[in-house]
């Protein structure tokens, strides 16, 4: 099957169940790695080696950043992490990429998700910037589906 051409990168929403208006800009830090455990290794002659065998996985937390709205439902999401209703925050959150053309060409799925950090803008007024909220988003799994 051949390869498509790659994809353009500012085609994307965030799907957070709940949240009626999860529209981005930039979406960073989709990384899935683990930690690397080296032990010695003696093998068939006698030599000893290190061996490197994978342990921990690690998920690095998600960084979403939007132009600053006058929506609170993500500013409420974060509210329910610091009221302590955890299980109540957590969500399977979705972001979908889509070609050109509007169609959907990649999916991650993020399982239990919840706000660790939300960041309100910097205000200036000698600027005309739009102001960028930035949240960041952990999770339990991390999964591409499409």
């Amino acid at each position: 099957m051949a390869e498509k051409d790659p994809l353009n990168a500012s085609y994307f929403m965030v799907d957070v169940p709940g949240v009626t208006n999860a529209h981005f800009r930039e979406a960073s830090g989709f990384t899935t790695e683990n930690n690397v455990i080296t032990t010695p290794y003696s093998g068939k002659d006698g030599k000893v080696i290190q061996k490197q065998i994978p342990g921990t996985m690690k998920l690095t937390p998600i960084t979403f950043k939007r132009g600053l709205s006058d929506n609170l439902d993500l500013w409420k999401w974060r509210k329910l992490v610091e009221e302590g209703k955890i299980e109540e925050a957590r969500k399977n959150v979705s972001v979908v990429a889509y070609s050109t053309d509007n169609k959907e060409v990649a999916r991650w799925t993020l399982e239990a998700a919840w706000c660790s950090k939300l960041t309100g803008p910097t205000l200036d007024a000698k600027s005309n910037e739009v102001g960028i909220e930035d949240i960041t988003i952990v999770f339990e799994a991390y999964k591409r589906e499409k």
